[in-house]
């Protein structure tokens, strides 16, 4: 996943990115934990690992 506020940065690479995989993302990241699981769930989980259980507790998933 690919995150930056400013959308100029991330857009001239976009359809790289996503042939490529990638996840993007123009947003700012929170300084705070609260706001940076909020960003994480809205995303939601991917990978072939467990989801953690602090994420799955905010994005109502089951581990």
């Amino acid at each position: 996943m690919i995150a930056d506020p400013d959308w100029s940065v991330i857009g001239p690479h976009a359809r790289g990115l996503q042939a490529n995989g990638y996840g993007f993302s123009a947003v700012k990241i929170g300084s705070d934990i609260e706001s940076l699981i909020d960003m994480l769930a809205d995303w939601g989980w991917s990978s072939s690992e467990q989801i953690p259980t602090w994420l799955s507790e905010r994005s109502g998933r089951q581990r």
